[in-house]
């Protein structure tokens, strides 16, 4: 039904229309449908076209966000080895890994790791990266350096290990979302 929303198959369908009756009208039965039919013909062309290009691209919309759902991390539970989990399953005092490209499960502090740097723009809208460094190490006052990842947030560089400090709607950005989605509650 997607396909009438479009200004261009109205004004098509509506042109068949009228195509139809004024040949029937001036040629007869026969004769008269060949134009009318062509252009529906086409309609119809286009309506499967497009159709099969939404659902191809929803099917694959779907696929990747579910890659992006159940993506494997790797958690140290008590032991040397890790274990691969699904980002759904992470509870609060897992230690989790995280490298170069992963968007962050979880809220946590980073207790190991090199070269690390966070874009937040899930959360804040700014493209700025944020240096992350261990929490051992000082950087009190220095704009920019924290110890703290934020769920949501790109880790573009480095990579490391951290405690999972808070998960799900307890995290920064599962906050943002819940006062995000009552506030719409209340505007309808």
């Amino acid at each position: 039904m997607e396909n009438f929303h479009d200004p261009i198959n109205v004004v098509l369908c509506g042109a068949a229309l009228v195509s139809l009756v004024i040949g029937v009208i001036q040629h007869g039965i026969p004769d008269g449908l060949t134009e009318g039919l062509s252009i529906m013909i086409a309609l119809v062309i286009i309506f499967v076209v497009n159709s099969a290009n939404n659902y191809a691209s929803e099917r694959q919309l779907a696929k990747m966000i579910k890659q992006c759902v159940d993506k494997k991390i790797p958690v140290w539970r008590g032991s040397k080895d890790p274990v691969m989990i699904s980002n759904d399953d992470l509870v609060v005092g897992d230690v989790f890994g995280f490298e170069s490209g992963m968007k962050l499960p979880a809220d946590g502090v980073m207790i190991e790791g090199k070269d690390v740097k966070c874009v937040e723009a899930d959360l804040t809208g700014e493209p700025d990266e944020f240096i992350k460094v261990r929490l051992d190490e000082s950087h009190l006052g220095d704009p920019g350096v924290s110890g703290v990842l934020l769920a949501k947030t790109l880790c573009v560089s480095g990579e490391g290990k951290a405690i999972v400090s808070s998960v799900g709607l307890n995290t920064a950005s599962g906050s943002i979302d819940s006062s995000s989605a009552s506030q719409e509650d209340t505007d309808l």
